[in-house]
């Protein structure tokens, strides 16, 4: 935000109170003077002069984006978040090739997925089911979700390609897995400390 750009509230606000005697005169002053019509006879607010708390006006004083960085980060976590879940590009891609042999319903999946209200999104595009589920893992909808709207459509290959890739991602978990140190070294007899000997 541009912290020195006016908006076009005024500063100075004209009451009808009963001081109009002494407003009569910054008002001729006013008339006396040649008007831009770009220029507001008032100047405006900025949002320095909007900020009450001080954490408010270091951020607009500071000369360094800490928020872009911050809303980055959220992306990137919730990325790789979705990646997490199990549906990454490649299960996603065999699923809608799977979706497109058995002429699945893909209104009837987004239905049960709570996406119903998006379909008008998709159903123009070349392949909705893609659209459909790139949204649901967007969204961080969980596999179980998606593993149980397949099988309640009877969508039997779907369900195993997601149970597959979620077995494999199992293995691969386990087989990556870092021992914390206790348990990987023999444990040495320890001498029980003696007190007050």
């Amino acid at each position: 935000a541009d912290k020195n750009l006016e908006n076009d509230e005024p500063l100075f606000i004209s009451s009808s109170s009963d001081d109009d005697d002494d407003e009569d005169e910054p008002i001729r002053e006013a008339a006396s003077q040649p008007i831009n019509p770009r220029k507001r006879p008032a100047g405006g607010h900025t949002p320095l002069d909007l900020a009450r708390c001080q954490k408010v006006k270091n951020l607009l004083n500071s000369q360094s984006p800490k928020s872009s960085r911050h809303v980055s980060k959220k992306i990137r976590a919730s990325s790789e978040e979705a990646e997490a879940s199990g549906l990454d590009e490649d299960t996603l891609s065999r699923l809608v090739e799977v979706l497109s042999v058995e002429d699945a319903p893909w209104k009837k999946l987004a239905e049960k997925l709570g996406m119903l209200t998006l379909t008008h999104l998709y159903q123009d595009s070349p392949t909705p089911p893609r659209h459909l589920l790139q949204h649901y893992k967007l969204g961080g909808g969980p596999v179980d979700g998606l593993v149980e709207a397949l099988h309640s459509l009877g969508l039997k290959e779907g369900v195993r390609l997601l149970r597959n890739t979620e077995r494999q991602d199992d293995k691969h978990s386990t087989d990556a897995h870092v021992d914390s140190g206790f348990g990987s070294q023999p444990m040495e007899e320890e001498e029980p400390a003696v007190a007050n000997q």
